[in-house]
């Protein structure tokens, strides 16, 4: 049986991935969510491990989007190698559609007020969106679980004004890159 596809967006400082993410080399794995893979990649060094060892997301048949001043140049790859540590935000194609219906037992277990809040990123995108938790979960960095899930969220690239905000159902924040956030 082969691997359900996930289709990723990744953003990071100055490049855009759109592709498949290869999230296991084991026959018929189960399709993890992106949230929970994403965390289980940044904490996957292991204690003893090669320092060198950087914690890798690989995206196949990926179209690469790369920010240069004030031009972008596109370029296709079979596979590209994305540091975890560097992604922004990353979101999948399907959440909305598989995953929002049923909410995981340990998300009910949470009993966390979802909180509509406005955050800013160092990569100059504002967010304005729903967080588990609000600003409480914000002010909590911990290496467990270096990105949160910001539902109903409206993106917008405050470094142009040609663009119009992206509404999405979902997307994975990565706390390293929060600048500033506050109640919507």
């Amino acid at each position: 049986m082969p691997l359900e596809e996930m289709k990723v967006h990744v953003l990071t400082r100055g490049a855009y991935y759109h592709g498949s993410l290869h999230y296991s080399e084991v026959p018929g794995a189960v399709r993890p969510r992106l949230l929970d893979y994403l965390n289980s990649q940044a904490r996957g060094k292991q204690l003893g491990a090669d320092k060198r060892n950087v914690p890798m997301l690989r995206v196949d048949n990926a179209d690469v989007t790369i920010y240069r001043a004030d031009a972008k140049v596109q370029q296709s790859s079979p596979q590209v190698a994305i540091a975890v540590k560097a992604v922004v935000i990353a979101f999948d194609e399907g959440h909305a559609a598989k995953r929002d219906s049923v909410i995981p037992e340990y998300e009910k277990r949470q009993a966390l007020v979802e909180e509509p809040l406005v955050i800013l990123t160092r990569t100059r995108h504002r967010l304005v969106g729903k967080v588990r938790g609000g600003v409480k979960r914000l002010t909590i960095l911990t290496s467990d679980e270096p990105f949160v899930a910001v539902t109903n969220v409206s993106i917008e690239d405050l470094s142009t004004d040609a663009r119009a905000p992206a509404n999405l159902p979902f997307v994975a924040l990565n706390m390293e890159f929060v600048e500033a956030f506050w109640e919507a």
